[in-house]
């Protein structure tokens, strides 16, 4: 339910946190976003109380498996002020929220804008921070006053109601009184082509993973990968030194004749047809991750 001054996560038995959800006085109330929840004995129940909507259950991370997918659903319980900060969601997925008790107030940007400009940084004065319920009450009046904003959506969901966030879209949600949601990401066709470009850069062991998996079950989805990387020139690597992955990608650990072992290598390099290129750490600058 947050983190404290150092970083660490903040964990309290559910019976205290309903029990501060209930008298705390807070400005800016800690805020229950449990995620994992499929891994955790004593609540994985839960996904069973519940089905994926309709329009979202397309989802290719399901093929990595849930030790190796990002994180991607999260059970939400706040009081009453508490909320997230603007953000946008990890990795470039798409969203969906269903609220199962309580009124949040939704605002929403397009991708237009620039981190600075939806924060509010230079309409924030001295001392401020950038707490939801701050946010929603000076901060975000201040923009829409002083700034010419073209674009944005600002409404209240409602119990039963379930908001749609597209990928790369800045959020920021303050709960009106006490709320329970349910809330996951997702890629699926419609934006596979954003999120593989910022997984294959920002997760790149899972890229690799996720490509080789595509090549097994999803061969129309691989092929659409590899046109991407050939457009942008883009040639995936591994530091083989710290995970031992071969190429192409095998969940056994047995070596076969199709497979190059790196054990005398430090990276990896794959073309865009999958054929592997191997290089000496001498030859390559760590930082680089496109080649011409």
């Amino acid at each position: 339910m947050g983190e404290d001054d150092e970083g660490y996560p903040l964990k309290l038995k559910l019976k205290y946190f309903i029990e501060y959800l209930l008298f705390n006085k807070d400005d800016s109330p800690l805020y229950l976003f449990q995620s994992s929840i499929e891994s955790r004995k004593k609540i994985k129940q839960i996904v069973n109380d519940y089905e994926v909507p309709k329009f979202f259950r397309d989802d290719y991370f399901k093929i990595l498996g849930s030790d190796v997918r990002p994180p991607y659903r999260w059970f939400l319980m706040g009081p009453k002020r508490s909320g997230s900060t603007i953000h946008t969601d990890p990795l470039s997925t798409s969203a969906w929220n269903t609220s199962v008790q309580g009124h949040k107030k939704w605002v929403l940007f397009p991708p237009t804008y620039s981190k600075e400009f939806v924060k509010g940084k230079k309409h924030k004065e001295k001392k401020e921070d950038d707490e939801a319920i701050h946010y929603m009450r000076y901060i975000y009046p201040r923009i829409i006053e002083q700034e010419n904003v073209e674009t944005r959506y600002e409404f209240i969901q409602r119990p039963g109601e379930t908001v749609y966030v597209p990928g790369k879209w800045w959020h920021c949600v303050l709960n009106l009184d006490d709320t329970i949601a349910i809330t996951q990401n997702y890629v699926n066709r419609g934006n596979f082509d954003r999120v593989w470009k910022d997984a294959r850069k920002n997760r790149k062991k899972m890229a690799v993973r996720w490509l080789r998996k595509m090549k097994t079950i999803d061969n129309v989805l691989y092929k659409r990968a590899l046109e991407i990387n050939k457009k942008d020139n883009f040639m995936m690597y591994d530091i083989a030194r710290k995970n031992k992955l071969q190429w192409p990608y095998s969940e056994s650990s047995s070596s076969s004749s199709s497979s190059t072992s790196l054990s005398n290598y430090d990276f990896e390099y794959s073309d865009v047809d999958g054929a592997p290129i191997t290089y000496n750490k001498e030859d390559v600058d760590e930082k680089e991750v496109k080649l011409s």
